[in-house]
This record gives structure tokens, sequence and C-alpha cells, in this order.
């Protein structure tokens, strides 16, 4: 099998595919840019795991420590995706989407879809991001394709929108 990629084409669909990338029938010739993620995750073995797995797809990762530091960077910076510990020092992760979702609401900006990346799996856990305003979970650990999945998951219901 064939490593999963994520690209943003010209007309805003995102879409996994396997390599090789198919024949584009698109009438734009743009080449299409790498999602933009921002994971915030404390623990130093899984911030390199994240990376490498998304990387590999050729997507412009940024990691950050915590929850405060996700909000700062959201402030600063335009990201297609969020991936979101719940646990972490500083703020956590259910209080960083709370502040994210006000954000967006207070200036206007266009919601940025936050899957949430835990240990924290339970079916209670799940509803609590989703209460947050998380739009997707994935337990950890996690299988590269599980977390695949749900990126395309929680970015096509954002381009169907």
């Amino acid at each position: 099998m064939g490593s999963l990629t994520f690209v943003r084409d010209p007309a805003e669909r995102v879409r996994p595919r396997r390599e090789p990338p198919p024949v584009s029938l698109s009438k734009s010739a743009a080449k299409p840019r790498p999602l933009r993620i921002l994971c915030a995750e404390d623990n130093p073995v899984n911030q390199r795991l994240v990376h490498a797995v998304l990387c590999s797809t050729g997507a412009d990762v940024r990691i950050v420590d915590n929850g405060l530091e996700a909000l700062e960077a959201l402030f600063d910076e335009s990201f297609d995706l969020v991936l979101m510990d719940i646990r972490m020092p500083v703020m956590d992760g259910l209080e960083a989407t709370r502040r994210i979702r006000q954000m967006e609401r207070t200036e206007g900006r266009a919601r940025t879809p936050i899957v949430a990346l835990s240990a924290n799996a339970l079916p209670e856990h799940v509803a609590a991001s989703a209460e947050a305003g998380m739009d997707g979970h994935v337990g950890k650990p996690f299988r590269s394709e599980e977390l695949f999945l749900a990126i395309a998951e929680v970015l096509q219901r954002r381009c169907a929108a």
C-alpha cells in the first residue's frame, strides 16, 4: 500500500490520495498547497511521532506544547486543522478549544477544524471534546490510517459546509 498524502486542490476540496498522485482534471494549473496543521501536544515523543507521520504526507506541521500556545498560534496564523491533546499543562485542550471557538465568533473568523488527539478516549471524553467544540476525536496510541481518516472526515465536512 502506498503512502497517504493530504492535498488541498485549487477548488479547495480536501481529499486523501495515494502515491503516485492521480492525474488532475482541474481546470486550474495551480499546484495544490500542503495542509497547514497545528498540533498541540506536550509529550516530546508524541510530538516527534505526529510530526513524522504528518510530514510524510507533505503537510506543513507546527507543534506547540500546550493549549495556550495553540491559542496564540491561531491568533497569529491560519491553519487548515488543529490536532489538540486534551491533557496538557498551562491550558488543557478543552479550555483551549472553547477559547478558540470564542475567538472565532468574536472576530468573525472561519471555524478551524479541531480534532482531539488524546489518550482520554472513553465515551465521556469524546462527548466532552465535542461539547467544547472539537470536530473529531482520535485516541492514543493511534494508527496513521485512523488519524488520516479523521483528518479527511473533518476537512470534508468543512468543505461541504
